[in-house]
């Protein structure tokens, strides 16, 4: 497959997060014990109300895990994965077909680097980036988001209480939306969160470049509330990115439960570049790095007959290979 593609895929797209009948099965089973008591008891908040209560949820969150996820896209079978997450910018995440089979993907970030591996790729390596060297480098040519900023897709966003916000201005379905400006080394970025109005969960995001591209959109639902933490999470999220560029890309991502503020495995490992197999190592932030030219890509799945009747109703469109924008 295409590496620009391929790139775009994982380091976009996999730190979000993931699906599976495990997630859908659970939901038919929610009470209210998993609702999260109400944030706002104003019939309009205000931006400090608003910007408070985002902080309070993300910050409840030191570590994440999950070993219950898959991960569905354009052009790849489903995947069961593994997460692991631990602020600043910890992460990792492998996933398989099945435990019969091997590792599929590999991607992950410490304090100084981001990697991904795909087995699938047209010339798989372990390609990797120190995060000092990724904002100029030609590696934004093909990921132009910041990989850390994809952890936001599942709600943990930090809202700077002195940067440059708007709003809350309320929107239908009991949403409140607010604009902001986000500095970063090549213009500002705009970002429009939908937050709602009872709950104060994210339940839709979308973040422009200094141009006014839009470069991804993320829809979060089934929210449960891990109350021994505090902490409100999103089970399902089905992102775009880049809607309408050439690289555009749709995947759906729902979790069975997660695990707050504990890791299963050793830190040394987790956070650390992996060593797959025979598979080289190549640094995309290299100046001299130039994308290998591949041929058209070919869906490594391409599903033929009626969806499963197991397949939630919200995820036909991306079943069926939807790539358009959210709305």
């Amino acid at each position: 497959m295409n590496l620009q593609r391929n790139i775009v895929v994982l380091v976009l797209a996999v730190p979000s997060f993931l699906a599976g009948c495990q997630g859908r099965q659970f939901w038919l089973r929610r009470d209210a014990a998993d609702m999260p008591p109400a944030a706002f008891t104003a019939q309009q908040p205000s931006l400090e109300d608003v910007v408070f209560v985002v902080n309070a949820n993300t910050n409840r969150v030191n570590q994440l895990h999950t070993e219950n996820a898959t991960v569905r896209a354009e052009g790849f079978p489903a995947l069961r994965a593994n997460l692991a997450y631990a602020r600043p910018r910890f992460f990792r995440m492998r996933a398989q077909l099945s435990q019969f089979t091997g590792r599929e993907l590999d991607l992950g970030s410490n304090d100084e680097l981001f990697w991904f591996w795909l087995r699938r790729d047209t010339r798989p390596a372990v390609y990797f980036a120190r995060h000092d060297q990724f904002a100029d480098s030609p590696a934004r040519d093909i990921i132009p988001i910041e990989p850390n900023r994809l952890i936001d897709t599942l709600g943990l966003v930090y809202l700077d209480p002195a940067g440059k916000h708007q709003g809350p201005v309320r929107r239908e379905a009991n949403l409140l939306e607010v604009t902001s400006q986000i500095p970063t080394p090549h213009g500002d970025m705009s970002r429009i969160l939908l937050v709602d109005a009872t709950y104060g969960w994210i339940a839709e995001q979308h973040l422009y470049d200094a141009n006014g591209q839009l470069m991804l959109s993320a829809r979060a639902n089934r929210h449960r509330f891990y109350a021994d933490n505090g902490v409100t999470l999103p089970h399902h999220v089905e992102v775009r990115l880049m809607p309408g560029q050439p690289s555009q890309m749709a995947f759906d991502m729902d979790v069975g439960v997660y695990v707050v503020n504990s890791l299963y495995g050793e830190p040394s490992e987790l956070w650390t570049l992996p060593t797959i197999g025979d598979y080289p190592t190549v640094d995309i932030a290299d100046p001299q790095f130039r994308p290998p030219v591949a041929s058209q890509p070919q869906p490594v799945y391409q599903p033929t007959g009626p969806a499963p009747e197991s397949l939630h109703q919200a995820q036909l469109p991306l079943y069926r290979g939807y790539t358009g924008a959210l709305r």
